[in-house]
């Protein structure tokens, strides 16, 4: 299995880019399937509105074009303005592609809801 360099280093960025200004943030949800040969998924969701969310399933299993195919999202409110940032992204064969939504400054019940499936 080849590592997604680019990837994880995305996904470092983006947690960065999502750290909270005040240090009074409760992490209020953590979920982890352990990596296994057939994939992984983890899940968390903080007081200060960020949630991330990723999931990984192997295709072409065994193959010498075995790769992960990687779904998820992460959200966060900008500190300097208030306003929501959802971003949900997919990496795999087709690379890194992500799109970005903006909403005026809390997570909708619905988005919650459907990442906790």
């Amino acid at each position: 299995m080849r590592p997604h360099f680019e990837f994880i280093v995305l996904c470092l960025v983006a947690m960065g880019m999502a750290a909270p200004a005040s240090n009074d943030v409760k992490l209020l949800r953590y979920e982890v399937e352990p990596p296994s040969p057939k994939g992984y998924r983890y899940f968390f969701q903080q007081s200060d509105d960020t949630i991330q969310e990723s999931n990984a399933v192997v295709k072409n299993e065994g193959r010498e074009d075995q790769y992960n195919e990687v779904t998820g999202f992460y959200s966060f409110v900008a500190p300097d303005t208030g306003i929501l940032y959802v971003v949900k992204y997919t990496a795999g064969a087709d690379g890194y592609q992500a799109t970005q939504e903006e909403g005026p400054g809390s997570l909708p019940p619905g988005l919650v809801a459907s990442a906790l499936g």
